[in-house]
Formats: structure tokens, sequence, C-alpha cells
């Protein structure tokens, strides 16, 4: 749960990201947050035609114009650009009513095992310690609804 000092941070953004439960940025777009099961076509002998469940397919997760942690950004890039695991990592995207006082999250979807794919900076402000970004795709494992 994000404190008083990270709700003001990330107060002007629509979609507050955590990480493992730590607020680390504020989004103005969000899209991707879909799953896809191909169904798998299977045949046994004399059975008919099957289609049960294949595997599940999500695409990234993109996440624009936004304000970010610097610390946590660089630190988690470079975790998953090295290969380490990711394993239990958990990335909450939170949708947040902008017209109540505390702007109370409306929805929040859990990133399962969160990879960044692409990372594109906008202007930075060398005076803060958060970086502005343009542009953010995240790979998942699994989406599940908060």
């Amino acid at each position: 749960m994000p404190n008083a000092l990270e709700r003001k941070t990330y107060s002007s953004f629509n979609f507050l990201v955590e990480l493992d439960g730590q607020s680390i940025g504020g989004f103005q777009d969000v899209s991707g947050l879909e799953n896809e099961v191909v169904p798998a076509d299977y045949r046994e002998g004399t059975a008919p035609d099957g289609r049960p469940s294949g595997r599940t397919k999500a695409p990234g997760v993109t996440l624009k114009r936004g304000l970010m942690s610097a610390e946590q950004l660089f630190k988690w890039r470079d975790q998953t650009g090295a290969g380490s695991p990711v394993a239990g990592r958990t990335m909450t995207i939170s949708w947040r009513n902008e017209g109540r006082p505390g702007q109370i999250s409306v929805r929040s979807w859990r990133l399962v095992n969160p990879r960044f794919t692409r990372l594109t900076h906008g202007p930075l402000n060398p005076g803060k310690n958060e970086v502005a970004i343009e542009l953010a795709v995240v790979n998942f494992e699994r989406l599940e609804l908060g």
C-alpha cells in the first residue's frame, strides 16, 4: 500500500504501479491488460475432434507517459536484463478514481513474474530522483484481477 508521500508524488497519474507491494511509479495510460487461452487441436484414435484448452498467451502491457522511482526502475531492469530469476515478483497496476479525495483505486490488476522488454525515456530532470518514462513494455506470465 502506498504511503502518503508516494500518493502525492504520483497523484497526477491515472495508474499507480507497485512492484512487490512497493509503489514505484505512476502512468497516464495503460494498454495490453489481456490474456488469451489458445485452444489445442487434439484427436485421439476414434474419438471425435476436440479442442481442449492449450497454453495461455499474454501480450506485453504497455505503460505510457509516466514517472518512476529511478532506483527501483534500474534495479529491476538490471535484474531482468541479466536473466536473474524473477519468480515470486508481482506487479500491481491500480486504476485510480481521480474525482475522490485520496484517489481510491477503482480496479487493480496483478502481473505475475513481470519482466521489462522495452523502455523509452522522456525528458530527464536532474533535480529529482525520478525518471520520466515515455513508454515501458512489460511481459508477464499470468494476469490476475485484483
